[in-house]
């Protein structure tokens, strides 16, 4: 249907189908490109948003965090973007800014994602032990060790102290 039905209605789907079937088959770079083709050529529909998700994915295994938060950060600004992959989209972007070593940013990311949640309606919000949740309070948890590790202990004795006292 890709190679030659272009047109066809059956072209994303089919497109979407043939990323899931090269994750499974571990193969990222062919997932990332049929993820990629559907962002590109059809960027406002609504089911794109599924690509954006299985894209950031495909390129976690692939140690894509750079691009992980640039695609997040797409998602985000998305106007027809629903509150739960809101929450998704922050977590995996904070998560991929904690590998990055970017802390700061990572915790802010984490701290935003669990006050939105917070000031959702209770018909939306995500509950306490909610997946994404979860993953935000332990990756807050990554994020301040991140920093805390960042901070050095430095000779003389009284510098240490200063450092210690700072961490």
């Amino acid at each position: 249907i890709v190679k030659y039905f272009p047109e066809s209605r059956f072209f994303m789907p089919a497109l979407f189908n043939m990323g899931l079937a090269n994750e499974k088959l571990e193969r990222w770079e062919p997932a990332a490109a049929s993820y990629r083709a559907i962002i590109d050529r059809f960027p406002t529909k609504q089911d794109t948003k599924d690509a954006y998700f299985r894209l950031a994915h495909v390129q976690e295994k692939i140690g894509q965090h750079r691009e992980i938060v640039e695609l997040m950060t797409e998602v985000m600004l998305r106007p027809d973007i629903e509150h739960f992959d809101r929450m998704e989209a922050h977590v995996r972007r904070a998560t991929a800014l904690t590998e990055l070593g970017e802390f700061e940013q990572a915790k802010n990311g984490f701290v935003t994602m669990l006050q939105l949640n917070r000031e959702a309606a209770p018909g939306t919000r995500l509950e306490p032990n909610a997946e994404f949740v979860v993953k935000a309070e332990f990756g807050l948890g990554r994020a301040l060790h991140g920093q805390v590790l960042d901070i050095p202990l430095v000779l003389p004795t009284e510098k240490m102290g200063e450092d210690l006292q700072t961490k």
